[in-house]
């Protein structure tokens, strides 16, 4: 039978020809597919467009098509990307590359930890950050937890936080946790982020403190993430908030979160909804649908 199936296969093969870039017909090959554009691309060509790229969308075109390419004289130049170019997509591509070279990306995660922790120029320090997490290595979490809780800038930290997100270790959640205190606002946003992405993020006394921060898009977030971890001791706040007259956005997602603990029996959050008197008509019909949640 295999024998009988190998010579179909071989007898459908010679009525598919198969041609190169130029139209000249090829024989049939058992080694893999010879369709038009489909051959590996060269190294040259792969070093020509990362040491110089033209575009991002060029830049991805050409490191997913070699993704398989073992191009070493790729990786300076794209480590280069990592912490020069303004343009996240191109830090993006790059990062994810030089993370599937096994024998190259333990060098470039030491020197980016190195500029991470010494670097003088913030928008290095940040980039860095940034990179460490899309490396997605365990051993970045120690750095990040250390940058995002003391490094004196702003944007440093919130890339820290970010990256903690983008590396979704449970050891992490402590340091997002953290963030959610920080003085400046694009921190805590991003720790909010970060803390919808990180599996197992459980830190609900966080999120309840961050039902009274200061900024109504931290709020919001805040709100919705109680019901979605299942915060059970977070009923008194949300019902306060709810009472609150506040922002529209924020009382929806409060409400969506009592609903969630009220389709679980948690004691209060039906009652809390149930006595909502405001006059805000979005906030009463999330408050209606919360009530029909099962």
């Amino acid at each position: 039978m295999l024998l009988l199936i190998g010579g179909l296969l071989r007898a459908h093969a010679q009525d598919c020809p198969v041609y190169d870039d130029s139209g000249a017909h090829l024989p049939y090959s058992s080694c893999g597919e010879q369709s038009l554009g489909t051959a590996p691309v060269s190294v040259e060509a792969m070093v020509e467009v990362v040491r110089n790229p033209s575009s991002a969308t060029l830049l991805i075109r050409i490191l997913e098509h070699g993704q398989r390419v073992e191009c070493y004289a790729c990786v300076p130049p794209l480590e280069s990307l990592l912490l020069s170019s303004s343009n996240p997509e191109v830090r993006r591509i790059s990062a994810w590359w030089l993370r599937q070279r096994t024998f190259a990306v333990g060098a470039v995660f030491t020197r980016l930890q190195a500029t991470l922790v010494s670097s003088d120029d913030p928008v290095r320090r940040a980039r860095a950050a940034e990179a460490l997490g899309e490396l997605m290595h365990a051993d970045a979490l120690d750095p990040l937890c250390q940058a995002a809780q003391s490094d004196v800038d702003a944007d440093v930290r919130r890339a820290a936080v970010l990256a903690l997100g983008r590396l979704n270790h449970p050891l992490g959640s402590s340091s997002i946790a953290e963030a959610l205190l920080d003085e400046s606002v694009i921190v805590r946003r991003a720790a909010i982020v970060a803390a919808i992405r990180v599996r197992g993020f459980r830190e609900c006394g966080a999120l309840i403190s961050a039902l009274g921060d200061g900024d109504p898009e931290v709020r919001m977030r805040a709100g919705r993430l109680i019901g979605e971890y299942a915060c059970d001791e977070a009923v008194d706040a949300l019902a306060s908030v709810l009472d609150s007259q506040g922002s529209t956005e924020v009382g929806m997602a409060v409400a969506y979160s009592l609903g969630r603990l009220a389709a679980r029996d948690v004691a209060g959050a039906r009652s809390a909804l149930s006595s909502y008197s405001g006059s805000d008509v979005r906030v009463q019909n999330a408050v209606d649908m919360a009530l029909r949640m099962r």
